[in-house]
């Protein structure tokens, strides 16, 4: 596991809580990878006790980021849950990023298609706007 840039200057940190497959299929820049079913305090040591996480899945239809959610809560940890997961992320028309398969250079991204504007109406414009730049584009829209 490792810490994502993108949380780390909107101070929380991201967790895609699927299965490590999915996450190298495609995934929310800056999110690291901690499946729903390793959420333990072991496993998050790294991160102070007042960290905030932002939990996401799949979508509407799946429940790990119910899960993951509630395991952190009842770590006590501050948790929020982003709603619509990757295809609610998909569906705004924002990029995901794949994890390289090569061990080489794993670690590094590489972008797919997609947009961005669900955060917006989540987090807010600052979120937005350090995403915008994030992704290296701006949302005119």
């Amino acid at each position: 596991m490792s810490t994502p840039s993108l949380g780390d200057a909107q101070g929380f940190v991201l967790l895609d809580v699927r299965a490590p497959q999915s996450f190298e299929q495609g995934h929310v820049p800056g999110a690291v990878s901690l499946p729903h079913g390793k959420i333990n305090e072991q496993n998050l040591t790294a991160y102070p006790a007042d960290t905030l996480f932002v939990v996401y899945c799949n979508g509407p239809h799946c429940n790990g980021a119910d899960r993951a959610a509630a395991r952190l809560a009842r770590l006590g940890r501050p948790v929020k849950k982003m709603i619509g997961g990757v295809e609610g992320w998909k569906d705004e028309g924002f990029r995901l990023v794949t994890a390289d398969p090569n061990p080489m250079t794993r670690g590094r991204t590489r972008q797919t298609a997609g947009r961005v504007s669900l955060f917006r109406c989540m987090f807010g414009e600052r979120l937005a706007a350090h995403l915008q730049r994030f992704q290296g584009r701006r949302d005119d829209d």
